[in-house]
């Protein structure tokens, strides 16, 4: 509230969404927040939404390609293989038919706030990719990861979560 924001999205586990909307209902009128479930959308000033739905109102924008890869066989034979793999889209008319059909992308939120954010140090996952994916193309004013857990495991973990918040140090790793 004190930033200014006025269009804002909560992403937290399921078990707290009720929590952020009772919290929220002292400083805000209740019928300016929405919880999301299942694949019931309302948006409103102030969204709620749960990591394992993300999915149902966010497309990542994929294409396949074909891509060539080369090994040894038994006898020391090189041999060249084709396989589909799906990437991220760059071609323009794929990206614009999935952010067109992304409710969240749509949406255009100006604060993201991601709630237990220890949960996105793993940048395999599909939640990561969806969040961060989300963050980088909707280009929202601001962005809040909140944890109260420590990142424990590598450096690496921590690094993760500084990349979806675009902290500079994170454009080259090798630093």
């Amino acid at each position: 509230l004190e930033g200014g924001y006025e269009h804002v999205l909560i992403i937290c586990p399921s078990s707290v969404k009720k929590t952020w909307e009772y919290e929220m209902s002292f400083y805000l009128n209740p019928d300016d927040i929405t919880i999301v479930s299942g694949s019931n959308w309302k948006d409103n000033k102030f969204t709620i939404i749960n990591y394992d739905i993300l999915d149902n109102f966010y497309t990542i924008p994929k294409q396949s390609i074909k891509s060539k890869e080369v090994s040894l066989d038994d006898s020391g034979n090189i041999v060249t293989e084709y396989k589909q793999k799906e990437i991220v889209s760059r071609n323009s008319s794929i990206i614009k038919a999935a952010m067109d059909k992304s409710q969240l992308f749509q949406a255009k939120y100006d604060l993201i706030i991601i709630d237990e954010a220890h949960r996105l140090s793993n940048n395999t996952s599909g939640r990561f990719k969806i969040i961060s994916d989300l963050v980088k193309r909707s280009n929202p004013r601001g962005i809040f990861e909140l944890t109260g857990t420590m990142i424990t495991n590598s450096s690496k973990n921590l690094y993760n979560l500084l990349k979806i918040i675009d902290v500079p140090v994170t454009r080259n790793y090798s630093r």
